[in-house]
């Protein structure tokens, strides 16, 4: 069974779990909080390197803009000052001469090492549920950038990649004091056809964080 397949199973039956009087949340109310993610093995297309991890440290700013008994919609935004990619090819680039005349530019791959990066995610959509009065469930989705120091996920590609993700999780506290929280979102970079490849970058990641009312 894999990760994805787990992760969709917990978030069918933790609310079936989980459901008491819920704790209601108010249209307005305002959220800071910061998070950190990994995700252990970041998927690839077929011309780069397998086994590489993303990591991700960012701070979310989120604001309900509806609000029942049990379901609120918030909007969110996401800035990421720190984003790394492990085994990342390096290279160099070398200027190619043709015979009858004109030029080109290759880039010759000369090992690997970690690329970093930051950006963000300014456009998002949280859907919660209360499920008890400590305990809450989510739904979000976000899209943004990402720029990075060299071209990923391999030499050609670009070093600016469009970034969406979605996901899920639960959120421990209550709305007037620090909230923990655990989730999982699906991520995935890519250069949106504006490069010579775009084998993208698929990735699985596990993330905690921390909030409280603004």
């Amino acid at each position: 069974m894999t990760t994805r397949s787990v992760t969709l199973a917990f978030f069918v039956c933790v609310p079936a779990l989980l459901a008491q009087p819920s704790a209601q949340l108010d249209r307005g109310n305002r959220y800071l909080g910061v998070w950190v993610g990994l995700s252990p093995n970041s998927r690839v297309g077929e011309f780069a390197m397998p086994h590489r991890q993303l990591v991700l440290i960012g701070a979310r700013a989120e604001w309900v803009i509806e609000a029942s008994r049990s379901v609120t919609l918030a909007v969110t935004s996401d800035i990421v000052p720190v984003a790394m990619i492990t085994r990342t090819p390096t290279y160099t680039t070398r200027e190619v001469v043709f015979p009858g005349g004109g030029t080109t530019q290759l880039k010759e791959q000369t090992g690997n090492k970690p690329v970093y990066g930051a950006g963000g995610m300014p456009f998002g959509f949280k859907l919660g549920i209360g499920s008890s009065p400590k305990v809450r469930l989510f739904g979000a989705t976000s899209v943004g950038g990402l720029w990075f120091t060299r071209d990923v996920p391999i030499p050609d590609g670009r070093r600016f990649n469009v970034s969406f993700e979605y996901g899920g999780g639960i959120e421990f506290g209550r709305r007037n004091e620090r909230t923990i929280i655990l989730g999982y979102k699906f991520h995935h970079l890519s250069n949106a056809n504006t490069a010579a490849v775009n084998p993208g970058l698929d990735s699985d990641v596990i993330y905690v964080g921390i909030s409280r009312p603004r």
